[in-house]
């Protein structure tokens, strides 16, 4: 039993190690397009990205969930300083759990009923108005992109007390990804804070 705890340790190891020599290179060529900081400092931790844009705090990593071999790796943008609001959603691939939790109504009904959005990903909202309004042709396009890939498919978007977390499954195949990921996670940022906003001024 001690030899099959040890066994995984060392294989949990082995893997952080070589997505951390993946991502520091790619980190690091955004960090100077950003005028950000790579935070590396930890051989526990992942590197992560760091730096501000819009008065908004912004990481850019990879993590992974699940443990032994369920545990699945993503790459993420997370953003810090949401506006306070109530708009809940999320957004995920279109997988059997959802349809079947859509079906027994254990979450919300899916924003848009119809074309290629509800056919590739499940979109739940407690405020069907405001996201209509945040799935712009652009925003649609980028999750498209990303529902349509072989590889680093969209893994989950959504919010959570003053955060927004964009992320898709496993890690960029190089910095041209990357910079792809950030800027759609971007878009979609200042889509959503610019409905809140606006919103705000007039009172709502």
């Amino acid at each position: 039993m001690g030899l099959f705890i040890l066994s995984g340790l060392l294989l949990g190891w082995v893997l952080h190690g070589r997505t951390a020599r993946r991502m520091t290179p790619m980190l690091n060529r955004l960090a100077a397009e950003t005028n950000g900081a790579v935070s590396s400092n930890n051989p526990l931790l992942m590197p992560k990205l760091l730096y501000s844009r819009s008065g908004m705090e912004v990481e850019v990593s990879s993590a992974s969930t699940g443990i032994d071999g369920n545990s699945v790796e993503y790459t993420y943008v997370l953003f810090k300083g949401l506006p306070p609001h109530k708009f809940d959603f999320r957004i995920q691939p279109r997988t059997i759990t959802a349809c079947v939790n859509e079906w027994i109504g254990s979450s919300q009904a899916p924003a848009l009923n119809s074309g290629r959005l509800k056919a590739r990903l499940a979109i739940h909202t407690n405020d069907d108005e405001r996201m209509r309004r945040l799935l712009t042709d652009a925003i649609q396009a980028d999750l498209l992109f990303w529902a349509d890939r072989k590889t680093n498919r969209l893994n989950d978007i959504r919010p959570y007390d003053d955060k927004l977390i964009y992320a898709i499954t496993g890690l960029p195949d190089d910095i041209h990804d990357l910079k792809r990921l950030l800027d759609s996670a971007c878009r979609f940022m200042e889509a959503l804070t610019g409905i809140l906003l606006r919103e705000q001024e007039r009172g709502g």
